[in-house]
C-alpha cells in the first residue's frame, strides 16, 4: 500500500509539505538509530540462532526504511528549492520495495525444525 501511495506521489506536483529544521533533524536521528539498532538486533540473532528475534528486527529494520523516505522528506522540505515531491514519491517506491523485498525473505526463510 506504501508503494502505491508513493507512486502517486510521482505524477502529482504541488503536494509539498514543510517541517521546521529541528523536527527533520530529530526524525533523522531516530531514523538512523533505528536503523542501527535494528540491524545490529537482527545481525546479533541470525549468529545466536534466534529466528523469532530475527524476524522482530527485520520488521523494526522495515520500518525505519520506511522513515528513511520521511527523513528524506522532511530534510528537503527546507533545503530543497524546488518541488521534491517525485523525488520523494521514488525514494518510497525504493525504500517500500526493499521493505517488501525484506518481508519476503522472512516468508520464504522458514526456520527448520529440528
Amino acid at each position: 500500500m506504501y508503494i502505491i501511495y508513493c507512486s502517486k506521489l510521482l505524477f502529482v506536483t504541488g503536494s509539498r509539505t514543510h517541517y521546521p529544521h529541528y523536527a527533520a533533524f530529530i526524525i533523522a536521528a531516530v531514523t538512523f538509530t533505528e536503523i542501527a539498532v535494528s540491524l545490529g538486533g537482527a545481525i546479533m540473532a541470525r549468529r545466536n540462532n534466534e529466528p523469532v528475534i530475527e524476524a522482530i528486527k527485520l520488521t523494526n529494520f522495515s520500518s525505519s526504511l520506511i522513515s528513511l523516505s520521511l527523513t528524506q522528506t522532511a530534510i528537503m522540505s527546507f533545503s530543497y528549492k524546488g518541488d521534491p515531491t517525485f523525488y520523494n514519491g521514488l525514494s518510497g517506491i525504493i525504500f517500500g520495495a526493499l521493505a517488501a523485498l525484506i518481508g519476503l525473505y522472512m516468508i520464504l526463510r522458514t526456520p527448520t525444525g529440528d
